[in-house]
């Protein structure tokens, strides 16, 4: 542990942490992780209350369920992105962890052009994304392609 705690006081920054905008998981099936509680009605979403979708409504959302009518917990998390998507995107101290406070944010993107079998080298959101680390500038981030991170645009996004 002290080297651990060592560690972090030499690289603050340098830390792994993870965000659930989900507080808690009473939601979830107890026999399995991966699925949402046969009769659960509700979840804690951002510490407020957020009514778990009847199966029926996540078509209506392009949302096609693997196991109807069961609700797999990446169906839920993709529902609550378009119910409410501020809820969870990081917030701005969530933002914050791993960056010295002496970092001016220039940009948050809460969309861009992911690469898609084709190397981060050759994708233009990310040569721009560089030039405006360089430069301290969100004025070299002006993409022509239109973003492809909606949840819609990767399927299999979220299984193994």
């Amino acid at each position: 542990m002290e080297v651990h705690e060592r560690e972090l006081s030499v690289n603050p920054h340098n830390h792994f942490r993870s965000e659930y905008p989900f507080d808690e998981a009473d939601w979830l099936d107890p026999d399995d992780g991966e699925l949402v509680a046969e009769l659960a009605t509700h979840a804690s979403l951002r510490g407020r209350p957020f009514a778990i979708p009847e199966p029926t409504a996540y078509h209506q959302m392009g949302i096609q369920l693997l196991s109807p009518p069961r609700i797999h917990v990446l169906e839920l998390c993709r529902a609550a992105a378009e119910l409410r998507r501020e809820d969870v995107l990081a917030t701005a101290g969530e933002r914050r962890f791993n960056i010295p406070f002496e970092f001016v944010e220039v940009l948050v993107l809460n969309e861009w052009k992911h690469p898609d079998k084709e190397c981060p080298s050759r994708c233009e959101a990310f040569h721009q994304l560089a030039q405006v680390l360089v430069t301290g500038s969100s004025a070299h981030y002006n993409p022509s392609s239109p973003p492809n991170t909606h949840w819609s645009n990767w399927p299999s996004g979220g299984s193994l």
